[in-house]
């Protein structure tokens, strides 16, 4: 019975080891309640399409093979021409932004107008507005590093608002 006891012990003074061993704060990953923030800043320059993703949405939830699920487009239209330009206002926030399609489809329907962040401590969608005109786009920031960016469009259909496919338009800073 002691013997019993004694590997009883054993055992929960090594669960007790573990359990401890495993609470402790990792510095490799920040807090979850101090998100790095995204200052407008980073975003503040010019922007030139480099990759251009289109995804499937029924594909991908269906598990389907990657070929069908997504098609990258980067080659298929000049997409290196597509530039897009962020400016910040004189107080350092988010200001105007400009594009130049050059021979690029415009996927964004409008050329000109404000941008603005969701968030500034842990931005997840950026906006772009037109005063002048009903079009805006919005997009989920999927990436940022410090000269590369990956924006993600949502597709719905009309009829019953769905989403039924997305692109993925990653941009590297000129």
């Amino acid at each position: 019975m002691n013997m019993t006891l004694n590997k009883i012990g054993l055992k929960m003074l090594l669960l007790c080891m573990v359990l401890v061993a495993a609470c402790q704060k990792d510095d490799n990953f920040p807090e979850l309640s101090n998100p790095i923030p995204l200052k407008p800043a980073l975003l503040s320059g010019t922007w030139t399409a480099s990759k251009v993703v289109q995804f499937d949405k029924e594909a991908v939830d269906n598990g389907f093979p990657a070929d069908v699920q997504k098609k990258d487009l980067t080659t298929a239209f000049p997409f290196a021409d597509f530039k897009i330009k962020f400016d910040l206002d004189a107080t350092g926030k988010p200001g105007v932004f400009t594009v130049t399609p050059g021979n690029a489809p415009n996927f964004l329907t409008i050329n000109t107008g404000n941008w603005s962040l969701d968030d500034y401590v842990f931005a997840t969608n950026i906006s772009l507005t037109d005063p002048g005109n009903v079009n805006a786009s919005a997009f989920r920031i999927k990436r940022l590093e410090s000269n590369k960016i990956s924006l993600q469009i949502v597709r719905n259909d009309f009829t019953d608002n769905t989403e039924y496919s997305y692109y993925e338009y990653e941009f590297t800073k000129n």
